[in-house]
């Protein structure tokens, strides 16, 4: 499969992308010290990027600098990584500027490197939750004991900053909100581990044109025998805004049909 023209950043080279053989949906590409290139395909996990040897692999981009295919999937899966690695992200840290760059290759510019830090930062606030919904006991506990209880890989003054702020009022107001904005969710997805930008890439390969974020939208919470989840306000969602958008379109035939939806949404 080869990468479409539509608006994606990549500096795999052109000979690469025009072999009949490359999918990029399956296979990688990487590069090596001394500069030769390989596809490589199959399962690769984190500890083989972190283990590379030299060996740097490819990441394409979409026009939202979103990383996409096999090796965006690779850069988000070492992100995961990275989260809860403390010499990278230590827990007890509110703030951090470090990451491992030389294990892909990106485009240059600021904008790919921040994308990057804000996925690490999302990973590092899902790995604190986690260790929160398996460690934190106040019922139990007193937080004294917390800090007596150092989970393995964390330093224990970094778990006691993680555990002094779980106990102190302003980390149980955000843990009220949390409850409150999770309680709340009547749009669930289940487009399972598949991120969003490469439905959408796929979408573009397979019908020759951008997805509007109606049909995204509808993608990624309709089940395959065309039902949508139970007890949820998905269904009534996506009627409405397909209503809209027809109605927009027939008072506006100068809008093709991915802006009006991406207007309506």
């Amino acid at each position: 499969m080869q990468a479409s023209s539509f608006r994606r950043h990549s500096l795999i080279p052109s000979w690469i992308l025009d072999k009949p053989e490359f999918d990029d949906t399956v296979d990688v590409v990487t590069i090596d010290g001394e500069g030769n290139h390989s596809l490589v395909s199959g399962s690769i996990q984190a500890i083989d990027i972190w283990n590379n040897n030299g060996v740097r692999y490819y990441v394409q981009f979409n026009e939202l600098y979103q990383p996409i295919r096999k090796g965006g999937q690779l850069l988000v899966k070492l992100i995961g990584s990275i989260a809860k690695q403390e010499r990278f992200c230590p827990v007890g840290e509110l703030d951090w500027h470090h990451i491992d760059e030389d294990r892909f290759v990106i485009p240059d510019g600021e904008i790919y490197i921040n994308k990057i830090l804000s996925r690490i930062a999302k990973a590092w606030r899902q790995y604190k939750s986690h260790l929160k919904s398996v460690y934190f006991k106040p019922q139990e506990r007193s937080q004294e004991e917390h800090y007596n209880a150092t989970p393995g890989g964390i330093s224990r003054d970094n778990w006691r900053k993680l555990v002094k702020f779980w106990f102190s009022e302003k980390g149980q107001y955000m843990s009220e909100c949390g409850k409150e904005a999770r309680a709340s969710l009547s749009h669930i997805h289940i487009s399972g581990g598949k991120s969003y930008a490469n439905i959408r890439a796929d979408y573009e390969d397979k019908h020759g044109e951008e997805m509007s974020l109606v049909q995204l939208y509808e993608d990624v919470h309709l089940h395959k025998d065309g039902s949508f989840i139970e007890g949820t306000d998905t269904q009534d969602f996506l009627d409405d805004a397909k209503a809209k958008a027809n109605m927009l379109a027939a008072v506006d035939g100068s809008k093709s049909r991915k802006e009006v939806e991406d207007e309506v949404f």
